[in-house]
């Protein structure tokens, strides 16, 4: 397994990163991985450049806990012609249009990005920056149209928005529909409020039996009313019900279920 030394802030980094903390915008542009071969008595604060370059990815997340500042980016040998151990990993950013190298990690024990036509590698790569007063930072970073976020990244926002779904999903709304709530005298409407139901949802109406009713009689009146029901129209907290054809003649009750 890879395994590399704690990050090292060069000179350069330090200078910008005052600057941003001063006001200045930080954007962190991208990530350089290189093959270039350190003896350890290196100082790597004077680095402005790894020492054997190879391939440059966009960053696709960067976050601050307190002090702390986590950058995500993914490699992937997409663009390798020949494969090559990743000895050495630089955090590039820019304070106007000059490029810097931020900070620089060197490996232990280094990974081995095959080249493309062996096999598609996709490796995430996390940097953890402590730097004081992080919190002030004034940061961006984007992500260019094509290029896919670290799968860290596209699992918890998949699992948001299922969990928003599910939410929707287990949300049903049981509401009575009262005979004396018709209005109009050849096209009839009523309104019934939703909490919550938005104008863009389209939401399942169905008819709703009161607990308890077994009577058939009842039962058979209660799926008439229920059937002159022609429309529904969602709207901002509410819908409106429109019979068509002819009026209920009696109250029931719906289940909405918002989707």
């Amino acid at each position: 397994m890879a395994g590399f030394n704690t990050p090292v802030i060069t000179n350069a980094g330090i200078n910008i990163i005052n600057r941003a903390i001063n006001g200045e915008n930080l954007e962190f542009s991208s990530i350089k991985i290189g093959d270039g071969t350190y003896t350890g008595s290196e100082d790597l604060r004077t680095l402005t450049e790894l020492v054997g370059y190879k391939n440059t990815f966009n960053i696709s997340a960067a976050s601050v806990d307190g002090n702390v500042l986590k950058i995500n980016a993914t490699v992937s040998n997409e663009n390798v012609n020949v494969g090559y151990q990743i000895k050495e990993v630089g955090i590039y950013g820019k304070v106007g249009n000059q490029e810097t190298l931020i900070a620089i990690a060197t490996a232990i024990n280094p990974d081995f990005l095959a080249d493309r036509t062996s096999a598609p590698v996709t490796i995430i790569i996390e940097f953890y920056l402590t730097i004081d007063r992080a919190s002030e930072i004034n940061f961006t970073y984007s992500i260019p149209s094509g290029v896919y976020v670290d799968v860290i990244t596209f699992d918890t926002g998949l699992k948001n928005i299922e969990n928003k779904i599910n939410q929707k999903l287990k949300k049903v709304t049981v509401v009575e529909v009262p005979v004396g709530g018709w209005e109009g005298t050849t096209i009839f409407k009523q309104r019934i409020n939703i909490a919550g139901i938005k104008a863009n949802d389209i939401p399942i109406v169905s008819h709703k039996l009161e607990d308890g009713i077994s009577d058939a009689i009842i039962i058979k009146g209660l799926w008439k009313a229920y059937s002159c029901l022609d429309k529904a129209v969602v709207y901002d907290g509410y819908i409106e019900l429109i019979c068509f054809r002819k009026k209920p003649q009696r109250s029931f009750y719906l289940a909405v279920k918002e989707v």
